[in-house]
């Protein structure tokens, strides 16, 4: 709840009050749920001591914190917040709160981003770029979910991908590659558009894979479920180093796929912070 700042002292005072007037009471706690999507919360429910709970909330909610509420509040303890939706419904329908700690996995990460995108911000009007990235962002999505990929983070025009965590995928790097060529073709068709008004857009796209550390990353109110390892690394490079409307993968992500996808050898390269030159 957001407060002013002139009001803290009242506030403290008010919950001093509170806690010093308020008896110890017992409570049990049993399963998982979550408020998605609602709200990207997972917690543990309060089977004994509801009626405490509810009589502590509603001396808090009041005074200096009277508040008009959404949603009626349900008496739970909060075990993780800002969870992507894929997450919150593993954990509550398979009680998966390890996806919650830091773990280790074999995944399939793809970078996408639109090439010049800083330049072709400068030739638009503010509005224009906000609509480039609203229908980019919104295809995008939409393909993503469909592969059931995770998006461990989305800015700007850059977004991360990865697959096989949470979600279990036989094939992430296939899956990768299948995605990244979707894209490329949906994009291709949304930005006709633009084109006609004399605009170059196209995407470049890197696919590495490889083992990665997952969990939550970030601060209260702004947690991704993200990855974070050397191919986290070598697939931002690879999409730093695509051409227009290029898909580079590296070699362990070619290799793991290379029974179901066409590809070619595109060149070694000479990656910033990768020591060994990549075969892409």
């Amino acid at each position: 709840t957001e407060v002013d700042a002139d009001d803290l002292d009242r506030i403290e005072k008010h919950l001093r009050t509170i806690a010093e007037s308020e008896q110890p009471f017992e409570i049990h706690l049993r399963g998982t749920g979550t408020f998605h999507p609602v709200s990207p919360v997972v917690f543990v429910s309060v089977v004994m001591g509801i009626s405490d709970c509810e009589r502590v909330e509603a001396r808090v909610r009041s005074g200096p914190l009277a508040r008009d509420l959404s949603f009626p509040y349900p008496p739970h303890v909060t075990i993780a917040h800002d969870l992507p939706g894929e997450v919150a419904d593993l954990i509550m329908s398979e009680g998966k709160e390890s996806l919650l700690e830091g773990h280790r996995r074999y995944i399939a990460c793809l970078f996408c981003d639109i090439r010049e995108f800083t330049p072709l911000s400068e030739s638009l009007e503010p509005e224009e770029v906000m609509e480039v990235l609203q229908v980019y962002h919104e295809r995008l999505g939409g393909l993503i979910a469909a592969s059931r990929g995770t998006i461990g983070f989305r800015a700007g025009d850059g977004v991360i991908v990865f697959f096989n965590d949470p979600l279990p995928c036989e094939r992430p790097s296939l899956e990768a590659a299948r995605l990244a060529l979707a894209m490329r073709d949906d994009f291709a068709a949304a930005r006709r558009k633009w084109e006609r008004l004399g605009n170059k857009l196209s995407i470049g796209i890197g696919i590495a894979s490889g083992y990665a550390t997952l969990g939550l990353v970030g601060a209260s109110g702004r947690r991704d479920y993200t990855a974070i390892g050397s191919v986290v690394n070598l697939a931002s490079r690879l999409c730093d180093e695509a051409s227009d409307d290029e898909v580079l993968l590296d070699r362990r992500a070619f290799l793991d796929a290379e029974e179901w996808i066409v590809a070619e050898p595109a060149r070694r390269l000479d990656l910033k912070g990768i020591d060994a030159d990549i075969e892409a």
